[in-house]
């Protein structure tokens, strides 16, 4: 379960990503009140994929670097991971994954993590087309 091994072939290319509204998009750094502030889900954009992580002996995700000039993300690091049990990859079973934004990634266990600002958290989809 998990991304196929044939996903790995994709470290250094790049990948069109759509994100979608899932559960909503969240900006994961909390207000005065103790909220996180919902926010809109960001325009689709291009990434490449740097490295990818396992779990239990499981491809579950990876991390890159956005790379749409103009986008107001463009050059954040992006890390995602498998949402749903299955097996996926970027053209013939597509997944929704779990995607965080940020400005520097860290490790945490064996998951890799797009941390620091803009720290926005949501959902959305990684395929080898443009939509």
């Amino acid at each position: 379960m998990g991304l196929t091994q044939d996903c790995r072939s994709f470290v250094g290319r790049g990948v069109f990503c759509e994100p979608s509204y899932g559960y909503g998009w969240i900006k994961q750094i909390p207000d005065v009140a103790g909220n996180y502030p919902a926010i809109a889900v960001p325009k689709p954009f291009h990434m490449t994929i740097d490295r990818f992580f396992e779990v239990a002996g499981e491809l579950r995700g990876g991390i890159g670097t956005i790379r749409e000039p103009g986008h107001p993300l463009d050059l954040c690091r992006i890390s995602f991971s498998t949402r749903h049990a299955g097996e996926w990859d970027f053209s013939k079973r597509v997944a929704q994954y779990n995607l965080q934004i940020g400005s520097s990634e860290q490790e945490s266990q064996d998951w890799l993590i797009a941390v620091d600002g803009p720290s926005l958290v949501g959902f959305g989809s990684i395929c080898v087309h443009a939509a």
